[in-house]
């Protein structure tokens, strides 16, 4: 299970630039999203359960391995992108001020729950 917001990474070098500030600070999250793996991680899927990322059997597996060469309905080696259909479960906008989640858990009914804080209105809301 991954919960996540996306990053917008901008490249810069400057010294002025750290994790927190800057062109790759929290002005640049956005979207809050979630895909999970049935599998250990080689196959990812969105909140319908469909196929959106597929990790080349070759970055995760030993030859002779049951899984090696596995194929799904995306291409091995497709990435989980910003684009994929049914990843976002909570659409943010750039500049909410969103950094990382505070927490998540998944419940005994294998329900995820996220608390996460933005910043849409110029206050912060939990």
């Amino acid at each position: 299970m991954i919960s996540r917001t996306y990053r917008d990474f901008i490249n810069d070098t400057g010294k002025d630039v750290a994790v927190q500030a800057g062109p790759n600070g929290p002005e640049n999250n956005h979207d809050l999203n979630y895909a999970y793996s049935p599998d250990g991680g080689y196959t990812w899927k969105n909140t319908w359960g469909q196929d959106v990322a597929n990790v080349p059997a070759t970055a995760n597996l030993s030859a002779g391995s049951s899984k090696l060469g596995r194929t799904g309905a995306v291409p091995s080696g497709t990435p989980i992108a910003p684009t994929s259909p049914g990843i976002v479960v909570f659409g943010i906008p750039k500049f909410g001020g969103i950094l990382n989640q505070e927490a998540q858990t998944v419940d005994s009914a294998g329900r995820v729950h996220v608390l996460n804080r933005e910043n849409g209105t110029g206050v912060e809301q939990w």
